[in-house]
């Protein structure tokens, strides 16, 4: 079935939804939304809803799949294939993540931290390394771009050989469909229970299947990260060499000269061997 256009009826019902204080339907206002960051992808839409809770992201969804209209999830807008642009008709809504900006939770102990779709990986990585852990995923526009939208698109990184893409961080998810009935709850997680730190029944196929909200029909709210300690060691030691630069400057300086006047001893022996040992040593090998 082919996707519709919202009406003004539409509108105002998703307004409601967020408020009008999070609606925004001014074309100045909606141009951060509109346009990839490079300016190669430009598209339209009748209103940027920016809910801050998952109860509303699930009255989003379902109340535009019954009505078959189009959403465009957004996190930072940091995408190269413009899958976050809306299409330049303007019949889809925007849907950003932006304010579902919170780290719920963070177990030092068991290396997880608990954060909401819209929390930047910048964000992430400051918080385990202020809880002494490492959170290993790293990628260029890291100050902007969004664990939601890492998720959605299985962020490789910096780190991706030795650690794994950013799925290979998860230990769980919160997602929301939008084909449940109403009388059922659309928060749904890759485990039978609720986000609730260090959980042994992880299911592959169901984060498998939602570490994908590019789909019309899901939209990931909420993730569990691990964290990594063993790592840290690294960090630790890499802080400590930036702390004592200079020193270490300095050390090297040191060494460098003592292996040369090494090298030129042990280059040049006949120099320093008494002068009838020289000779009766023959002539120097070529």
């Amino acid at each position: 079935m082919a996707l519709k256009a919202p009406s003004k009826a539409d509108l105002a019902a998703l307004i409601k939804i967020v408020g009008a204080a999070n609606a925004v339907t001014a074309a100045a206002d909606q141009a951060r939304y509109l346009t990839e960051w490079r300016g190669r992808y430009t598209g339209k839409t009748p209103v940027v809803l920016k809910p801050n809770a998952p109860d509303d992201i699930a009255k989003i969804l379902s109340y535009c799949n019954a009505k078959r209209i189009g959403v465009v999830p957004q996190g930072g807008n940091t995408g190269l294939v413009g899958g976050q642009i809306p299409h330049e008709s303007g019949t889809e809504i925007v849907l950003s993540l932006e304010r579902l900006n919170r780290v719920r939770d963070l177990d030092k102990a068991a290396s997880w931290i608990t954060v909401e779709a819209g929390v930047t990986l910048a964000a992430v990585q400051a918080a385990a390394d202020n809880a002494g852990r490492l959170f290993p995923l790293s990628i260029a526009s890291e100050g902007t771009c969004q664990i939601g939208g890492n998720l959605a698109t299985n962020a490789g990184g910096t780190a991706v050989l030795a650690h794994g893409s950013a799925r290979a961080q998860v230990l769980g998810l919160e997602a929301v469909l939008a084909d449940l009935p109403l009388d059922v709850s659309r928060v749904i997680e890759s485990a039978s229970a609720e986000l609730d730190g260090l959980r042994a029944r992880r299911q592959l196929h169901s984060e498998r299947v939602s570490s994908n909200s590019t789909a019309f029909d899901r939209a990931i709210t909420n993730a569990e990260r691990r964290l990594d300690a063993a790592q840290q060691q690294q960090v630790e030691r890499d802080r400590w060499i930036d702390e004592h630069a200079e020193v270490i400057d300095r050390y090297e300086l040191v060494t460098r000269a003592e292996r040369q006047r090494r090298t030129r001893i042990t280059e040049h022996p006949r120099n320093h061997l008494p002068a009838n040992v020289a000779a009766s040593a023959g002539p120097e090998p070529r």
